[in-house]
């Protein structure tokens, strides 16, 4: 399975949603691995990974200290961002049974003025997973999301909500998707502090085995094994 994790916003859970589906892909015995191409800002979400999961990460092709969109960081930083090199690294990766792929923010944030995680996604050739909040607005956010993924011609194969249970959510978004065929897989509830052993504990039930039949009925299938 290879999957592009994408969010309708930043801080939306996009990281620890990656850690939860690597966790369960590592305990189902699966040899899992992750991919952060840019990576802004003060956090190190691929340091954060690694040590919540343990699953080996390639480091990030790009990185850059201003806590923006990475096309907007890099130019604070003097630098550009050349997609090529992040394609070329992601060729080169090790041979895993699956790979998880993390954007930044959602779909149009820019890498370069003409190059966004649409475009990215595309070139990967990975589907999306949209990680979604709870809060106000998540609707709105979540078509959009979705309308951008189907324009640039990406599979979209369902949603993760994160964040505290707002009854009748799923069947609201469900209903408003579904004529793109689009589900809510998957809900994270509300964490305390994330742990290596929270981690190991929830994902399992997180992404069970209907949610994993699911994701890999519309991901793409590894051919490196």
């Amino acid at each position: 399975m290879r999957v592009f994790i994408t969010g309708t916003d930043t801080g939306v859970g996009k990281t620890t949603v990656s850690a939860l589906l690597l966790s369960a892909l590592v305990l189902a015995g699966h040899r899992a691995a992750y991919f952060k191409p840019a990576q802004t800002g003060d956090d190190d979400d691929t340091e954060t990974v690694h040590r919540l999961t343990g699953a080996p990460c390639l480091p990030p092709t790009f990185r850059f200290e201003a806590p923006h969109a990475p096309w907007r960081a890099a130019h604070l930083a003097g630098s550009t961002i050349e997609p090529l090199r992040i394609i070329e690294a992601w060729s080169r990766r090790p041979l895993m049974d699956a790979w998880i792929v993390e954007g930044a923010g959602g779909l149009t944030v820019p890498l370069t003025a003409t190059f966004d995680y649409r475009d990215l996604a595309a070139a990967l050739g990975l589907p999306v997973l949209v990680v979604a909040s709870t809060r106000l607005g998540t609707i709105n956010h979540t078509r959009l999301t979705v309308e951008a993924a189907r324009r640039a011609g990406l599979t979209v194969v369902g949603v993760v909500l994160n964040g505290t249970p707002d009854p009748g959510l799923d069947e609201a978004l469900e209903r408003l998707l579904g004529f793109e065929g689009v589900r809510v897989l998957a809900h994270v509830p509300p964490l305390p502090e994330i742990t290596p052993a929270l981690i190991a504990r929830i994902a399992p039930s997180v992404f069970h085995l209907q949610v994993m039949r699911a994701l890999e009925a519309n991901a793409v299938p590894s051919s490196e094994t």
